[in-house]
């Protein structure tokens, strides 16, 4: 194991992950050595096992690409279930303001013939109460000529 590591030169580390289950300096596996006593994992890329690596991150790669495209077709399908979703939620808000519309109409025309009905029937108690005075009127002048004619 070296103590020191050079970017793009004989060595390359790269931090991968931290854990604290494992002793600085421990060897994690082929290549990967602990070398801090935080925790960082540090993978070590020797010269003589270059196109090893190379091949095998190759394979990962292909691989990786196969993940990518399914996940860009599930994020493509998510898209349009959403988008569908959206459009029948607007459609669903659309008919509700209709309806809501449709009703505030309906309301507003009942309320008119309410309003007319009631001015209808407001003049019918007018006129009953002319009536009913008119018909006391006569009443109490029945009662004076009766009166009169008694007490003659």
């Amino acid at each position: 194991m070296r103590e020191h590591w050079v970017f793009g030169g004989e060595c390359h580390a790269t931090r991968v992950e931290a854990s604290a289950d494992i002793g600085p300096g421990e060897r994690l596996s082929t290549g990967e050595y602990r070398v801090s006593a935080r925790g960082v994992r540090l993978i070590l890329v020797e010269p003589d096992n270059l196109e090893n690596r190379v091949s095998s991150l190759e394979t990962q790669v292909s691989g990786l690409t196969g993940r990518v495209g399914a996940c860009e077709r599930d994020v493509a399908v998510f898209v349009g279930e959403f988008r569908d979703f959206r459009r029948a939620t607007v459609g669903g808000f659309n008919a509700m303001r209709e309806d809501f519309t449709a009703l505030r109409t309906e309301v507003t025309t009942l309320r008119t013939e309410m309003d007319r009905g009631f001015a209808e029937m407001d003049r019918g108690f007018a006129e009953i109460r002319g009536r009913l005075d008119g018909t006391a009127a006569g009443l109490a002048h029945i009662a004076d000529l009766i009166e009169n004619l008694s007490g003659t």
